[in-house]
């Protein structure tokens, strides 16, 4: 106890420092490779420097599938939303290339907007039902033109540790597209870095990749029913601590 109490506050400040630095210049250099190049072909390099994030900071990250995923075919990926460190951790790990939906809140972010606004991600304003439907539009758009998209179905992030209840819209898209979703459970990310907490504590990441749900099996079901079976496939591959 005594001992945590010392090296929790050190590694904290390691991790806003040197990892802050880190991610500041992963942000930057992202910036510049998407003005000289496209998205697509500098996705693969600049995983590979967002990784590294986690590797300065002490963080092994484990990455597991159910089932291989074929390479190539377009895909939603949901995952559960703990911390905003969910966002470099899945975009780091992400097979293939992807468009995220995210906050429309993060489009106002110093540096970080001309990051997420070059590379294609999707505003979103939860706020707004008009908003809403106009960025899974979007997004159904990308789907359709074979870019595999990522979405927190929970909307937010978690204020408990626990999974929360999904939102609607984003299965109504899936089914519109007519692609799989690929479920996503990340465990270990609440005691690394808790929601409104500043402080983070060593620790292990994992992200377990569902086996596929197929939205063209039964076209008679519901987007509620669909919307049931992701999140009690997400709730499944989280591992709890």
């Amino acid at each position: 106890m005594i001992l945590k109490k010392i090296v929790t506050p050190i590694y904290t400040l390691y991790v806003w420092i040197v990892g802050g630095v880190y991610f500041i210049f992963t942000t930057t250099l992202g910036i510049l490779l998407v003005k000289i190049s496209s998205p697509r072909k500098i996705d693969t390099f600049y995983k590979a420097v967002l990784r590294q994030l986690f590797t300065i900071i002490f963080v092994p990250v484990r990455i597991e599938y159910e089932e291989k995923l074929q390479k190539g075919k377009t895909y939603v990926f949901m995952a559960n939303h703990v911390s905003i460190v969910d966002v470099p951790l899945v975009g780091a790990n992400l097979p293939g290339f992807c468009n995220a939906i995210e906050a429309e809140s993060h489009f106002h972010w110093p540096v970080y907007k001309h990051l997420i606004k070059g590379y294609g991600q999707i505003p979103i304003d939860r706020n707004s039902v008009r908003s809403s439907l106009k960025s899974m539009q979007i997004a159904e758009e990308r789907l359709l033109q074979g870019t595999s998209i990522i979405v927190f179905p929970e909307g937010h992030r978690t204020d408990d540790g626990n999974l929360q209840e999904f939102k609607k819209l984003p299965f109504l898209m899936v089914q519109r597209a007519g692609v799989e979703i690929v479920p996503i459970g990340i465990s270990g990310m609440w005691q690394f870095s808790p929601r409104d907490s500043f402080v983070f504590r060593p620790g292990k990441l994992k992200m377990k990749f569902g086996k596929p749900i197929s939205t063209r099996t039964d076209k008679n079901i519901s987007p509620e029913d669909l919307m049931k079976m992701t999140r009690d496939k997400i709730l499944s591959l989280v591992e709890r601590r």
